[in-house]
Order: C-alpha cells, then sequence, then structure tokens
C-alpha cells in the first residue's frame, strides 16, 4: 500500500500545456525544486480542499475554471480499503467532470473538438466556466452567419468575465449592446447550471440519508460571480434532490482551500 501520499501526474486538463511534467510524482518533483528545505508533500484534490478548509461539511464542490465534487463515503462501502485503515468514513474525489452521459449542444462539441484533449473531461467543458465563456462565442457567431445577430457578432472572442458584466447590464467594450445576445447567453448559462446541478446532484445523494439537510461547501468563481449561475444551479439541484427526500445549505469559507490544504498538510498519516 502506498501511503506517501503522493501522486503521478497522468495528463493535464483545461489547457494547461507543461509536458515535461506528465509521468512524474508532484510531491517528488516540488520537493526537488524547492530543496533540502522543503518537508513532507500531501497532494489533494482542490474539492478535496475545499471540504477540509470548512466546518461541518459532507460534500466538497468547485465550480470555478473546472468542475469537480467530493463525499463522504461510508468505509463499510469500500471493501478494497485494508481493515486496519478504515475509520468511519473517507472522503472520495468523485472527477464527475469526466461524465459523459450528457448529449452535446453543436457549440458545446465545437469547444471540445478544439480542446486539447478531445476525448475527456466532456461533463466539465461542457458547464465550467473554463469552456464557457468559448461556448457563449460560439453561439454568438453562428447567430451572426445565420442573421440572428448584428455581423458584429461574427467575429467576437471575449472570456467568462465580460460576458457576466454584459449579462448585469454593465456596459462592456468588447460585447456589442444587443437583448437577442443577452437573452441567447442567459439560455447558455443556464443550461450550464443545469449540467453541473446534475453532476453535483448524484454525490449529493449518496453522501445522506432521507430527510437529511446536507451541508456543502462551494469554491469557484463561476458559482459566486457568474451572473445568473448560482440561481439556475440551485434551482435544478433543488429539483433534483427533492425527489429523494434530500435538502442542503450552501458553506462558503473564506479562504477555504487553502485553509484545506493547510489542514491536509499536517495531518497524521493513518
Amino acid at each position: 500500500l502506498d501511503r506517501n501520499l503522493d501522486g503521478i501526474l497522468d495528463s493535464w486538463c483545461k489547457e494547461v500545456q507543461v509536458p515535461e511534467a506528465v509521468g512524474k510524482p508532484v510531491g517528488a518533483s516540488l520537493k526537488q525544486a524547492l530543496g533540502a528545505g522543503c518537508g513532507s508533500v500531501h497532494v489533494l484534490n482542490d474539492s478535496v480542499a475545499a471540504m477540509l478548509g470548512a466546518e461541518d461539511v459532507q460534500v466538497g464542490v468547485i465550480l470555478g475554471t473546472g468542475v469537480n465534487v467530493c463525499y463522504l463515503e461510508r468505509c463499510r462501502n469500500i471493501p478494497k480499503i485494508p481493515t486496519g485503515l478504515k475509520a468511519d468514513t473517507m472522503i472520495i474525489s468523485t472527477e464527475i467532470g469526466e461524465f459523459d452521459g450528457i448529449p452535446q449542444s453543436t457549440f458545446e462539441r465545437q469547444v471540445i473538438e478544439s480542446s486539447d484533449a478531445p476525448g475527456s473531461a466532456w461533463g466539465e467543458k461542457q458547464c465550467a466556466g473554463g469552456y464557457l465563456g468559448d461556448v457563449i462565442c460560439a453561439a454568438w457567431r453562428a447567430a451572426a452567419r445565420e442573421g440572428i445577430l448584428p455581423e458584429s457578432f461574427g467575429n467576437i472572442r471575449c472570456g467568462l468575465a465580460e460576458i457576466s458584466r454584459f449579462l448585469s447590464g454593465e456596459r462592456v467594450e468588447e460585447i456589442p449592446e444587443n437583448e437577442q445576445a443577452a437573452q441567447l447567453a442567459q439560455l447558455l448559462v443556464a443550461r450550464a447550471a443545469k449540467i453541473a446541478a446534475i453532476l453535483c446532484a448524484g454525490p449529493i445523494i449518496r453522501a445522506g440519508q432521507k430527510g437529511q439537510r446536507l451541508r456543502v461547501a462551494i469554491e469557484g468563481s463561476q458559482f459566486w460571480k457568474m451572473t445568473g449561475f448560482r440561481g439556475y444551479f440551485c434551482q435544478e439541484l433543488d429539483a433534483l434532490l427533492m425527489p429523494y427526500e434530500r435538502s442542503y445549505e450552501v458553506v462558503r469559507t473564506e479562504n477555504a482551500c487553502l485553509i484545506g490544504a493547510a489542514r491536509a498538510a499536517f495531518a497524521k498519516q493513518m
């Protein structure tokens, strides 16, 4: 059993390109780069860090550049854990962004096919902040070609931060003022939020029991800053959880990922 809490980088995601790091141990490489003054390194997922950084939560969610969910699983449900290491619960990082079961729109397909790894992380690329701006711009350009939007949208390329400001009613230099463009963007934000809620619902249902109100730690600029996204997300998640008699409250902790990473760094190995 490998208990050094390190990890081998299998591949990059979110369009990061550092090919020389692939196949190498993350922690050991960091220690080598920092020199003799570096102590032990514990590698953990960002959703796990968000969960560890909050108090009394059962689910950790990242909704920012990417998307992921972790949750507390009962160790009795994980037979492969050696008996001597079993506690009552264990944090499971689902890597739910890899889910590929949601039908793709034309514009999502375009963004996926133009990404560095078009064969992976389809769920994430359909809803996460690192890709949603490109999806909306692709739809705007298509609408301009069809004569639905003005020609000024024919070559538009801008980021999600600018689109968020545009949807809030702010004048944005990169985006011409147009009500139809705003409506189209809102529809795509709502779709992304619905997909994100679908990805999050399963782990939340798994983590809880009937009638239980779960505390869910959510980190990420898309959830907290993207105009309209949070409302659409919560509305859809409420509907998905209702048949399973689950409810939740969102927990926001300042610097949750940083606090969670620090807690993991000082955690004792089992």
